[in-house]
C-alpha cells in the first residue's frame, strides 16, 4: 500500500467512527408548547436557546433521535400543541432515514416527524441527515478508488 492509500484509509475510517459519536450525542429541542413559551416558533438556528438539550437519558440500548409532534384538535380555539423531544422508539419508519407521518382522526389533526440531526425537530420541512450525506460521500470516494465509477 501507498502512504496515500493509507491515510484514504485512516480518513475514512475516522469519518466513520465519528458517525456513532453523532448518533450517541444528538442534540434536539426538548420543550412543549403549553409548558414553553416560544416553543413553537423555533428556527434551525436557534441552537442557544433553553429548549435544545443534549439527548440524555435511558433510551433502553436504542440511539436516540430528534421528535417533532403537532396536534390540533378539530373545530376546537387554540388547541395546537407541539411536542418536541428525543425519541428512541422509531414509529413506522424502521430505517435511520427522516420521515414524517400523518395520523388525523375526524377530530384531531397529528402530524409526527422523526429526524436524526441535531435540531432537526425545529421546521415543517425535515432534511437529510447529516450522517447520511456523509456516508453517500464515503461511498462515492470508496467506488471511485476502486474503479467502479
Amino acid at each position: 500500500m501507498t502512504t496515500s492509500t493509507n491515510l484514504n484509509y485512516v480518513v475514512h475510517s475516522a469519518i466513520f467512527l465519528s458517525l456513532f459519536s453523532l448518533g450517541l450525542t444528538i442534540e434536539c429541542f426538548q420543550c412543549n408548547s403549553v409548558e414553553h413559551p416560544g416553543c413553537e416558533d423555533l428556527k434551525v438556528n436557534d441552537t442557544k436557546s433553553q429548549y435544545y438539550k443534549k439527548c440524555d437519558g435511558d433510551y433502553q440500548k436504542q440511539e436516540p433521535f430528534c421528535r417533532k409532534v403537532e396536534t390540533e384538535i378539530m373545530n376546537v380555539e387554540d388547541s395546537a400543541r407541539i411536542y418536541r423531544s428525543c425519541g428512541w422508539i422509531r414509529t413506522g419508519n424502521f430505517t435511520m432515514k427522516d420521515f414524517c407521518r400523518k395520523a388525523d382522526t375526524d377530530f384531531i389533526k397529528k402530524r409526527q416527524c422523526q429526524c436524526y440531526s441535531n435540531a432537526c425537530n425545529v421546521s415543517d420541512r425535515i432534511t437529510p441527515s447529516s450522517a447520511s450525506v456523509i456516508i453517500l460521500a464515503i461511498l462515492l470516494n470508496v467506488f471511485r478508488q476502486l474503479g467502479l465509477i
